[in-house]
């Protein structure tokens, strides 16, 4: 988990890795971002990264927060990394003090366990005493 403070109606930036760290082919690789209320995927900053992109493909869907993305088949030690941005919410839409939001990633080879990790932004709104 990683804690961050960033700036209402900020966009922000995200990595989320993946490798086969197992001894076999892992399959059908799905990788799925969750999003808290109020944090939306920027359109078109989805980029993907593998052995067959090392520099990067944009991805024109945006399945990574709804259905997931299937990022293919991997042989032990290959990996892949997709990055995004999100946009936060607005300051007019928090509540005074810190608001926390937790993204999190779930990533699933066909007929193995999902892993998942989050990161945590707060985005704070200063409101004055009356």
């Amino acid at each position: 988990v990683t804690n961050n403070v960033a700036a209402p109606g900020a966009t922000i930036y995200y990595q989320v890795a993946y490798a086969d760290v197992s001894d076999v082919l892992e399959h059908d690789v799905v990788v799925r971002v969750s999003l808290p209320s109020g944090m939306l995927l920027v359109p078109n900053s989805t980029h993907f990264y593998n052995p067959n992109y090392p520099s990067g493909v944009l991805l024109d869907t945006n399945a990574l927060t709804t259905t997931g993305f299937n990022i293919g088949d991997y042989a032990p030690s290959e990996n892949a990394f997709i990055e995004f941005s999100v946009a936060l919410p607005f300051e007019d839409s928090l509540q005074c003090g810190a608001t926390e939001l937790d993204l999190s990633a779930v990533i699933q080879p066909a007929g193995l366990a999902a892993s998942s990790d989050s990161a945590i932004v707060d985005v704070p709104k200063h409101c004055g005493s009356s």
